[in-house]
């Protein structure tokens, strides 16, 4: 039972309480980020009891480095009455969770502010599945010697486990890795539906995260557009390092606005949503623009070797906002500047050798507006024109890099066949080169002439379950040769066979599902994830 407060809590003055992260005397690591969670939920069932006011948990890190002090400090009567006046507060709650199997127990203590004694304390006792009315109870005990009044607590019910999970979240909040919280904090949604306090927390977190990436993506764009009036007038102007470092820093400058606005990853398809289209094709329309007239300043220097350099103010302001040298675009000419505009505007891959990390977005320029393929054919084209006769060692490498790029566009836009052609050209014009075998293979794989996809044929005829140990592989092969379509056959055709032998029953679903999320196919993923449902199957979203 709780104590009697003494008289001084009887007074009528409003009493402001802050409680402090609780200690793990439980020896087990795993549990520490309970301290922080226990304490969350105490404090937020505390705040809906009158007349008590309960310090927000925010305020702690900003009073821990005023005052100098350290959390394992939090349990020093002396330092705990320090770290009390700082927060304003009259009363501090200071709790242990002392076990948790075979039972749950936690304990608390009161602490008065300005005279520094405990004045009550209280212990419950409970197994780990009543773990939240163990906490309510406790919360009631403390309402009740606080002479407060509280209707009923509002945290919820969830797991230990779920309890653990979102305590995490909550931690990684605090430290301000709000990535990280968002995470574990929908981990936790998800596994605890009747957890109240974790919705709140989650909605939060993603509240911070809109505001960060508001405030952030301002500053950037605000960079960019101090930089672009710095840059625009120094366009064609000597010497020709200089301009053609502006016009490389003002491609990049498109790209980085473009990678900022979907939220890019590197080495990996990004998905563009409707509502981002309009801005994400200004910003394609601008990185083109610069390109394109990259290209044609490259062609009187190409015999040139060139280091892009911005002036230095530029080159500084570049590397502080963005931490890259924004003039930089290694090894340009006018053969890879033109492969670069192609297989940018048919596969929506960025270049790899500009100062940009590389990234991909789907769909691609071409997937969105088909008449993108026509001017990806001629830059492709025009690539092959400005190879350097008299290159004639590094004359295969260029070639076969504008002809895989083009083949693999056209593999992605359905163009198996031309596709092929593509490589076969190649091979034809250069049956010595060492990329001869590599291209040969992609060849078969396309056209599905291989050894492997005779096999998986037979097995997918077969419903042999073999076939699933490879699945990753085989439904990338599918999606190369035949699309999205193909893609949905083959996986139709494995859900049938979920009748004959039941390692067929989810895998199907999500082998498919799987290899639409690589591709950031997300419509053609809605679609199949709306057939998953109704057979019963749920899936993760797409990105």
């Amino acid at each position: 039972m709780l104590k009697a407060l003494v008289s001084v809590l009887l007074v009528a003055s409003p009493m402001r309480v802050a409680v402090l992260p609780f200690e793990n005397a439980t020896q087990d690591p795993q549990l520490e980020v309970l301290r922080v969670g226990l304490a969350d939920l105490v404090a937020t069932d505390l705040a809906g009891a009158e007349p008590l006011e309960v310090v927000e948990r925010a305020r702690f890190a900003e009073v821990l480095k005023e005052l100098q002090l350290q959390q394992t400090k939090y349990f020093d009567a002396t330092q705990a009455v320090q770290l009390g006046k700082g927060l304003s507060a009259t009363h501090l709650v200071t709790g242990t969770l002392v076990a948790v199997a075979p039972k749950v127990r936690i304990a608390v203590r009161v602490i008065e502010v300005k005279g520094g004694a405990v004045i009550s304390t209280a212990t419950v006792t409970g197994t780990p599945a009543d773990l939240f009315e163990l906490e309510a109870s406790l919360v009631q005990q403390l309402v009740t010697a606080l002479r407060a009044k509280l209707e009923a607590t509002r945290s919820g019910h969830a797991s230990l486990g779920t309890l653990v999970t979102w305590s995490q979240g909550v931690d990684l909040a605090d430290r301000g890795e709000l990535d990280a919280a968002k995470s574990k904090l929908a981990e936790a949604v998800r596994s605890g539906p009747d957890f109240t306090l974790g919705k709140e927390r989650y909605a939060e977190i993603l509240k911070r995260l809109r505001e960060a990436q508001k405030k952030h993506g301002s500053g950037i764009e605000e960079a960019s557009q101090v930089l672009r009036a710095r840059l625009l007038p120094q366009l064609g102007k000597p010497p020709v390092e200089r301009a053609l470092a502006v016009r490389a820093a003002l491609a990049n400058l498109a790209l980085l606005e473009l990678a900022r606005v979907v939220g890019a990853q590197p080495e990996r398809a990004n998905y563009v949503p409707p509502e981002k289209r309009a801005q994400v094709e200004r910003l394609e329309a601008e990185f083109v623009l610069h390109a394109s007239a990259l290209v044609a300043e490259l062609r009187p220097v190409r015999q040139q070797h060139l280091d892009l350099t911005l002036a230095d103010e530029d080159a500084a302001l570049g590397a502080q906002v963005f931490g890259i040298e924004l003039g930089d675009w290694d090894f340009a000419t006018p053969t890879s500047v033109a492969s670069d505009l192609g297989n940018f505007l048919g596969s929506g891959w960025t270049p790899y050798r500009s100062a940009v990390p590389q990234f991909v977005l789907r769909p691609s320029p071409a997937q969105r507006a088909p008449a993108q393929l026509e001017a990806a054919r001629r830059w492709f084209a025009l690539a092959r024109k400005e190879i350097p006769f008299e290159l004639e060692e590094t004359r295969p490498l260029l070639a076969g890099k504008v002809a895989n790029e083009q083949a693999e566009m056209l593999v992605l836009l359905g163009h198996p066949e031309e596709a092929v052609a593509q490589w076969q050209g190649f091979l034809d014009a250069y049956p010595a080169d060492l990329s001869f075998a590599a291209y040969s293979k992609k060849l078969e794989a396309v056209m599905l002439l291989d050894d492997q996809a005779e096999r998986e044929e037979r097995q997918v005829k077969a419903c042999d379950a073999a076939v699933l140990e490879q699945g990753a592989e085989l439904m990338t092969r599918t999606w190369r040769a035949k699309g999205r379509a193909g893609l949905v056959t083959l996986g139709e055709a494995l859900t049938k066979c979920s009748k004959k032998e039941p390692k067929f029953e989810r895998a199907s679903w999500v082998l498919v599902a799987a290899e639409l999320r690589r591709v950031a196919d997300c419509e053609g993923f809605e679609a199949w994830r709306l057939r998953a449902v109704k057979a019963g199957v749920g899936l993760e979203a797409c990105p």
